[in-house]
């Protein structure tokens, strides 16, 4: 596929040169949710560049808890410990499984039960509306003013939304 109709920013906006030196290794493949792209502590055997989709970097904290410390999308890569010269990284990633409750408690390194009794709470409040793997925003201006600021800002300057 020819560089410029590629969806991922780092390799569009690489050199013509160096676009030409990774071209030879690279390979698109089909991801599936909660595909493992790196282990912990283990070789990174492969760099993904996602054209779609978001994968998640996954911290595992003492006593076993996780909880999501980035994520990489269209705009970025996995395997960053191989640019800087080491072949393992002490994170997992993998492909993010949106809008479940048992993801997003790893997210945002809570428990399950407790996703769930905040999303119920938002649901009775009108401002989103859950189903099994999906999660829909209703209210964007309320989530914004429940949340003091804190939910709305990242995407507005991110996706270039107009702030509420």
């Amino acid at each position: 596929m020819p560089q410029s109709l590629l969806r991922n920013h780092v390799l569009k906006t690489l050199s013509s040169e160096d676009f030409a030196l990774l071209r030879p290794s690279m390979h698109h493949v089909e991801l599936n949710i909660k595909d493992q792209l790196e282990v912990s502590y283990q070789p990174i055997e492969r760099v993904y560049f996602p054209e779609m989709g978001i994968a998640s970097v996954v911290a595992t904290m003492t006593g076993g808890r996780q909880s999501e410390v980035g994520i990489v999308g269209h705009d970025g890569m996995t395997g960053v410990a191989v640019i800087l010269g080491q072949d393992k990284s002490p994170n997992e990633t993998y492909i993010q499984v949106a809008g479940t409750h048992e993801f997003l408690a790893t997210m945002l390194g809570a428990q399950r039960p407790g996703v769930t009794t905040a999303l119920q709470m938002l649901e009775y409040r009108g401002l989103v509306h859950a189903k099994r793997g999906e999660i829909t925003i209703i209210d964007r201006v309320g989530m914004i003013r429940l949340t003091h600021g804190a939910y709305g800002e990242e995407e507005q300057s991110h996706f270039g939304l107009a702030s509420a």
